[in-house]
């Protein structure tokens, strides 16, 4: 017996990361703490959940130490020029299930990602943000209207608009991942 597949669409900074970290580094951990969780919790079933990057198939970027926001790649599927990456990511944000987008140690705004979660919420795909928490004791509003600690959101992500896009914003991979399979797994 299995389950029907699911698919979560992993979104996050890809510019300025070298290939391996935006290949791998969160990505994978993501997706070996969620078959981890499968395997643990659904002994009789293969996994049923199955992770997209948008950095699958994107090998010809192996040597790059750093990937640049303007990037027109020489690849033989045109997945490296602005069009290929654009169809394809958001095709992938479509057909998926879930969308997890992992902002977390980001220290400049990944506008793709934002795209992406523009894509996620008009297709009403549960959205799961990961991001450091950095809103507790707030202090209160000002005479002007804006808060004392302003400058408080140390993740450039952290925006009202993101927010209200989320359904879902947690401080670790391990609590997405929660949430995911939650949102993955069939039962009553």
């Amino acid at each position: 017996m299995s389950f029907p597949i699911k698919t979560i669409y992993l979104a996050g900074p890809i510019t300025g990361c070298d290939y391996n970290t935006a290949r791998y580094g969160w990505r994978k951990d993501f997706a070996d703490i969620l078959e981890a969780m499968q395997r643990e919790r659904s002994k009789l079933f293969d996994p049923w959940i199955h992770c997209f990057s948008p950095m699958r198939e994107k090998e010809f970027l192996e040597k790059e130490q750093c990937i640049g926001a303007s990037a027109d790649y020489e690849s033989l599927h045109g997945f490296g020029t602005p069009q290929g990456i654009l169809t394809r990511d958001h095709n992938d944000v479509r057909n998926c299930d879930v969308m997890v987008a992992s902002f977390l140690g980001a220290s400049r705004v990944s506008i793709g990602t934002c795209v992406e979660f523009g894509f996620a919420h008009a297709y009403r795909k549960p959205l799961i943000m990961v991001m450091e928490s950095e809103r507790k004791g707030l202090e209160p509003l000002s005479d002007e209207g804006l808060r004392a600690d302003y400058k408080f959101a140390k993740n450039p992500h952290d925006h009202v608009f993101l927010r209200a896009c989320a359904g879902y914003v947690v401080p670790t991979l391990k609590h997405a991942a929660e949430i995911a399979y939650s949102l993955s797994t069939p039962g009553m």
